[in-house]
């Protein structure tokens, strides 16, 4: 995990450090690799699952990890990872969750498959009324430039060919 965080793997890749600066204890899941799940689940003794880890393989891992880390807040960074109905499942299944939360950087015009969520970290601000009407309460959160990447990116700038333009990330297009 931690050479993800270094290598900028992460986004925002400083949300842990800034959150332990204030008391918080953190523990950050990413479902979606096998080779960080199996490595958590050889450190706990259980049998590592096969690098084709299915999306049902992905949910009971998590659900293993959540109820031995025992959170009060699940965030999802990203909520596509978690089908709707495990996600519906975790507040039940883990008594110590209290508020299930996420972020959103671009627009949902159908929040229906969002009911389990209590709040939302939103990009625009003018959607956040799709939210509200399926009781999700909603928090304006500004994009941004992550600074602790500075150190790695300018240590690896030479290895990177010059562009005129580069983007890095999603329009989002295809996605609401």
């Amino acid at each position: 995990m931690q050479a993800c965080r270094e290598h900028g793997f992460l986004y925002p890749g400083a949300m842990k450090r800034s959150l332990e600066e204030y008391g918080v204890e953190v523990m950050e899941i990413l479902i979606d690799i096998p080779a960080l799940q199996n490595k958590w689940l050889l450190e706990h003794g259980l049998a590592p699952k096969p690098e084709s880890m299915n999306q049902n393989d992905q949910e009971e891992i998590l659900f293993q990890q959540l109820k031995e880390f025992k959170p009060d807040v699940v965030y999802f960074q990203s909520l596509f990872p978690l089908a709707h109905a495990a996600r519906k499942r975790i507040k039940k299944a883990i008594p110590s969750v209290k508020v299930i939360c996420g972020h959103r950087g671009f627009p949902c015009f159908d929040c229906s498959d969002y009911d389990d969520v209590d709040c939302m970290f939103l990009g625009y601000t003018k959607h956040h009324d799709y939210w509200h009407q399926y009781g999700v309460r909603t928090f304006h959160s500004n994009h941004c430039f992550d600074e602790t990447l500075i150190p790695n990116i300018n240590k690896n700038i030479e290895a990177v060919p010059l562009r005129d333009f580069t983007f890095i990330g999603t329009t989002g297009y295809g996605f609401i």
